[in-house]
Parts: C-alpha cells; sequence; structure tokens
C-alpha cells in the first residue's frame, strides 16, 4: 500500500532588534562648538539584551569601519562613531557614541598635545648680569609663535596689562615695550578646547637714560 511520513519542524521568528541600555562614558573629554574633544582615552560601556535570538556580537564603527568589538569599547583617535548591536538572527541597532558621551555632537577628536609657545625674536639682551638677568638699553620687540591645532585662547600681559586677548592667524604675536623703564614682567598664557595650557615668562629690565 501506500505510505505517508510527515515531517515536522519548528521555526522560529525574530522580529525585535536587541537593545544597549545603561550607556556610560569614561574618559576626560569637553564639547566646543560642536566638536567633542578626547584626551587619551574614552571607554563607553552599556547592558545588551534581546528577547528574541540573543546577542550575537557589539562593534565600534568609525564612519563605516570596524575598529573595535566586544564591550567595553575605547575610542582613542579621531573620527564620527557609532555603537552597532547585532543579535543571532542578524538584526540590529545602532547608537552614536553621543548618546553615551552625553553630547550634542558626534564629531572626536583626540587632543593629547600641549600649545607650543615658542620665543622667535627680541630676546636678545644688550647685557646679562648674574644668573639671568636681562638688561636692554632700548624697548624690545617681541615676537612669540604659538601653535595648536586646536587652540581656543592665548593672552599675554605685559606688567599685569592685557596686551593680546585674540587669536592670531598664522600664530604670530608681537609684543611692544615702547615706553617702558624699569623691570619688565611679559606673562604667555596659551589653552587648548581640551584644557592643556602652556605657560611662558619672560623677566627683563629696561634702562634707556644715559648716566
Amino acid at each position: 500500500g501506500n505510505e505517508s511520513t510527515a515531517l515536522s519542524r519548528t521555526v522560529k521568528a525574530d522580529f525585535d532588534k536587541p537593545v544597549l541600555t545603561n550607556l556610560k562614558a569614561n574618559g576626560h573629554y569637553v564639547e566646543d562648538e560642536g566638536v567633542v574633544y578626547i584626551r587619551d582615552t574614552i571607554s563607553i560601556s552599556g547592558d545588551t539584551s534581546d528577547v528574541g535570538s540573543g546577542i550575537d556580537r557589539v562593534e565600534l564603527l568609525n564612519g563605516s569601519d570596524i575598529v573595535a568589538e566586544g564591550l567595553p569599547l575605547n575610542i582613542s583617535e579621531s573620527g564620527t562613531y557609532k555603537v552597532r548591536v547585532y543579535d543571532v538572527s542578524g538584526l540590529y541597532t545602532d547608537i552614536q557614541v553621543n548618546e553615551f558621551l552625553g553630547t550634542e555632537s558626534n564629531t572626536i577628536v583626540a587632543d593629547n598635545t600641549y600649545p607650543l609657545v615658542q620665543r622667535v625674536s627680541g630676546f636678545n639682551p644688550d647685557l646679562v648680569l648674574g644668573e639671568g638677568t636681562f638688561w636692554y638699553n632700548h624697548c624690545p620687540d617681541l615676537s612669540f609663535s604659538i601653535t595648536d591645532d586646536n587652540i581656543k585662547r592665548v593672552s599675554i600681559k605685559v606688567n599685569g596689562e592685557e596686551r593680546v586677548d585674540e587669536l592670531s592667524n598664522d600664530g604670530t604675536y608681537n609684543i611692544k615695550t615702547d615706553g617702558l623703564e624699569g623691570k619688565v614682567n611679559v606673562e604667555v598664557e596659551a589653552v587648548d578646547r581640551i584644557g592643556f595650557t602652556t605657560k611662558d615668562s619672560y623677566n627683563f629690565y629696561i634702562d634707556t637714560t644715559a648716566p
């Protein structure tokens, strides 16, 4: 006679995307004018869950490139990042890194460099007495070069009076000392957007009066 064989198969459907909760970011970062500046490394973490097939993997993407996998994820380079969580069925959820950071911007700039302050010209006194007592018989023009990819503020004071409080386009700052006599103190401070600060101080004397 005829025989019939019945096959039984269980099919499970997964329509729910995975979830990442308890978003956290550890490290030093500052948001300034639409950019998030980071120092050293930012570590981001959270809890994953999936009600269907279960969590498969967690990826960190810079643009479209996968740069790390598995929590916690570390960011130490500039870029635009997001975290992608996959479940076993292939569904995924994207979370922008600014959601971890609590910032508006998702543009990351890594900054681990202090501003560079250099004395360019005018630092050759007419007389040096003792250990570093500088004398000029004229009023010198001093020139500084102050550079940093992410410079935020430059301040140059002469005897406590602010002479420079705006940024130079080319990083050159020229200071005149006309009309000064006696002891002169020049204080330079350069601050970048992550908060790195470089200072310089130059002390000297001016004597333009003949004996």
